[in-house]
């Protein structure tokens, strides 16, 4: 399987795990048991914007650091560099790209590095700060 096919699943099985655990509880966190204490795997995460609330999640690996953050809007995806945009593009995702960022809340106010053709038609473009990106995808 290629990176970019991977990625497109990740966000998918994202997307399912928000769609099922979100209606129960935005601030959810699924841990795995390590010893006596426990490491988060999952956060979900609501986040306020002007005209709605989005959804954070961050996938964690292992050792703490996170594999993926993303934030879905209702009309598209704010995600790490981890993604491929070009998958994105092939299957139609509306989507912006940030990098170098470890919360969810950090990639809120970092610049957009990369976007969609479907962001682009939004008036998103390169440069932008993500929370404006999200805001003009609600």
């Amino acid at each position: 399987m290629r990176y970019g096919n991977h990625s497109f699943i990740l966000i998918l099985a994202s997307i399912v795990v928000l769609s099922v655990i979100a209606p129960l509880t935005m601030s959810s966190l699924f841990a795995e048991t390590k010893g006596p204490g426990t490491s988060e795997v999952i956060l979900l995460k609501q986040v306020s914007l002007p005209n709605g609330s989005a959804a954070g999640i961050k996938i964690m690996r292992p050792n703490g650091l996170p594999v993926a953050i993303l934030i879905r809007a209702r009309k598209g995806f704010a995600v790490c560099a981890h993604f491929n945009l070009k998958t994105m593009e092939k299957h139609g995702v509306t989507a912006v790209m940030f990098k170098g960022i470890k919360t969810i809340e950090g990639a809120l106010n970092t610049k957009v590095i990369a976007v969609t053709s479907q962001a682009r038609a939004l008036g998103i473009k390169e440069g932008m700060v993500v929370k404006d990106a999200l805001e003009k995808m609600m």
